[in-house]
């Protein structure tokens, strides 16, 4: 009887320890052009944060008060977290371009095991970027966080990561085509980010760029973080619900559509 059930039991996890580990060398062998994707726009991000910080020495949004390089540490955090999140959603094309998939399914494997090794290990990735820019950041704006802070803003952007993740598979998903997903995928890094209050707070936006704001994603992102930063978890409360929500409702959808991916190799 044992001998019976144990496979069956452990087959989940070891298909879901399988994946992560797969994912994990995916997304992380090519590190020239995996650092080349992030490292850029982090450079570019913190030379214009450290001039602007010198114009704008305060800022105050949302009826909350804090200094700039608190305000823009979000946005650099940002960039890497919408690079790392294409970059995991491109590899179920690199998976179907390889063949990889069609060994993939040709096993034993839940496919709520592929989604959450898949998810885990973009995780994994965010944060580690997150953490590096992070610590970046603090440096180069130099920032007076303390710890409780730094953790707030790090679970902030772990939420947004996996956020990221889920909005970039779920795009995935019904884009089949490699090309058109890279290169929308590609002009929506710059839409998302620049159409935000990254730089300066919204109330300060022009018209047309505030009403694009309202209905940015990253803005909620940004507005999540910023408030995890100074510790306004009033403010972040209903956009971590809202992020949560969403992330429930793409990731049925995405395994769904896995399961109809599967069902035509």
């Amino acid at each position: 009887m044992t001998s019976t059930v144990a496979p069956v039991v452990g087959r989940p996890i070891r298909g879901l320890s399988a994946t992560l580990y797969r994912e994990l060398l995916l997304l992380t062998r090519d590190r020239v052009n995996f650092a080349l994707s992030v490292a850029p726009t982090i450079i570019y991000l913190l030379l214009l944060a450290t001039s602007m910080s010198r114009m704008m020495p305060v800022v105050t949004t949302g009826g909350a008060t804090m200094a700039y390089g608190t305000f823009i540490t979000p946005t650099v955090v940002m960039s890497a977290l919408l690079s790392s999140s294409m970059t995991v959603a491109s590899a179920l094309f690199q998976e179907e371009m390889s063949r990889m998939s069609l060994e993939l399914w040709s096993h034993p494997l839940r496919r709520s095991s592929y989604f959450v090794g898949k998810l885990l290990a973009g995780l994994a990735v965010v944060l580690g970027q997150a953490v590096a820019t992070l610590l970046l950041a603090t440096a180069v704006l130099d920032l007076d966080w303390n710890v409780t802070q730094a953790l707030a803003m790090l679970g902030a952007s772990a939420l947004t990561g996996t956020t990221l993740i889920c909005a970039y598979l779920l795009f995935a998903v019904f884009v089949r085509e490699f090309r058109r997903f890279m290169i929308l995928g590609s002009v929506s890094l710059q839409v998302l980010l620049f159409g935000s209050p990254s730089f300066y707070p919204q109330e300060q936006m022009a018209p047309f760029a505030r009403a694009v704001s309202i209905i940015n994603p990253v803005t909620y992102g940004l507005t999540c973080m910023r408030d995890a930063a100074v510790l306004n978890w009033a403010g972040v409360l209903p956009v971590a619900l809202g992020m949560v929500a969403f992330c429930t409702v793409a990731a049925g959808i995405v395994v769904r559509m896995l399961a109809r991916r599967m069902d035509n190799l």
